[in-house]
């Protein structure tokens, strides 16, 4: 852990400022605490107000259809950026930090509504992060789970992990969870 010091500050002062990007910052943020604590290392004194004004930029770009666009300028919502997104805020919310309860649900919605209508290739590929994010937050979808898994030929590598670990998550059937698993190894 040499250096940690070093890679807090980076965390800190990350410059980017894309929804995707300030997902990925948070995201370390919210151990730091007890990591800091852990390794009798001094936590930076403003990290409560990074993690504070991370989670308001991240919920200002929620649309009113649930949803997180890419940027403030962008004209929609995106799936996988809002599924990263709900994850990152379910994991500040369960840290303690506080997460309007009302963005939470229209994000659940979002997605739910995303799982339904998106049946290109790419909107496929990533509809095993939507479950996944929903089967974190309690909200599994075992129906859309079992469809992606009897489809799951078809999608890509890192979708099939995703929909192993929804599967789990939300305790699902151990023997196609156990397939999956022999499958993916």
């Amino acid at each position: 852990l040499v250096g940690i010091d070093a890679g807090f500050r980076q965390l800190i002062e990350y410059p980017y400022g894309c929804t995707e990007q300030l997902s990925s910052k948070l995201l370390p943020l919210l151990p730091l605490r007890t990591l800091a604590k852990d390794f009798d290392t001094e936590l930076p004194a403003h990290v409560d107000t990074v993690v504070a004004k991370t989670v308001a930029e991240i919920l200002s770009r929620q649309g009113h259809d649930g949803g997180f666009v890419m940027w403030p300028e962008s004209p929609a919502s995106s799936p996988w950026v809002s599924a990263y997104a709900v994850w990152t805020l379910h994991e500040a919310a369960r840290r303690g930090v506080p997460v309007p309860a009302p963005a939470m649900t229209r994000a659940k919605q979002y997605l739910r509504r995303q799982l339904e209508v998106g049946k290109d290739e790419i909107s496929r590929a990533a509809a095993p992060l939507l479950l996944d994010v929903l089967a974190e937050l309690g909200a599994p979808d075992p129906g859309y789970m079992s469809q992606l898994f009897d489809e799951r030929r078809d999608l890509p590598v890192f979708s099939r992990a995703l929909l192993l670990h929804a599967m789990a998550v939300s305790k699902q059937p151990s023997g196609p969870v156990a397939e999956l698993t022999r499958e993916l190894e």
